[in-house]
């Protein structure tokens, strides 16, 4: 954990250092997306597939690299049980970079991202002293990081229609395939 979060920090520390300088002559977006996630491995047999809503801002680096930064909520439903579902949220705080294999208005992009993720799970347990069954929840911050690959066009003159997908590898088998699209306003 502790690695983790100083790798965070570091790579946190990076971007902003490298983007700030740079950021008064370069197009920056913020926007955000829509997010389906598919549980992988352990994680697909206990919760459903997960949805969710993402911010997401860019700044153009170099001519064909910009850097990213997301913040978002995703929730994956789980079964009922006792009256009480289970079930998993996510509020994942992740940067990164986007490589556009070609120029001009519609780019391919690749890329990755990382940072992390902080999960709650709610499950039913039973108290003893009250006879009644309850709800209980534990959170803990997980590391992730995702390869991802994606499409980004002009919807109008300031305004990128951005669809992506990402496979998000997170510890502790929390990880799941993310289909994105959303939208990015040009500030500049």
């Amino acid at each position: 954990m502790t690695k983790g979060l100083l790798f965070f920090s570091a790579a946190f520390l990076a971007v902003t250092t490298m983007a700030i300088p740079s950021s008064a002559q370069r197009s920056k977006g913020i926007g955000g997306a829509l997010e389906l996630a598919f549980p992988m491995g352990d994680f697909s047999d206990a919760a459903d597939v997960g949805f969710g809503i993402t911010g997401h801002y860019q700044i153009a680096w170099k001519k064909k690299l910009d850097l990213v930064g997301q913040l978002g909520f995703i929730a994956w439903p789980g079964p009922k049980r006792f009256g009480i579902d289970f079930g998993w949220n996510a509020i994942p705080l992740q940067v990164g970079i986007k490589y556009f294999l070609t120029q001009g208005n519609s780019r391919f992009y690749v890329g990755g991202i990382t940072g992390f993720h902080l999960f709650t799970f709610k499950s039913p347990v039973f108290n003893p002293f009250t006879g009644f069954w309850e709800e209980k929840s534990k959170s803990d911050l997980e590391f992730g990081l995702a390869p991802m690959g994606g499409y980004q066009f002009p919807a109008s003159a300031r305004l990128l229609v951005d669809f992506s997908a990402r496979f998000q590898l997170v510890t502790d088998d929390l990880s799941c395939f993310g289909l994105r699209g959303g939208l990015i306003y040009k500030i500049r």
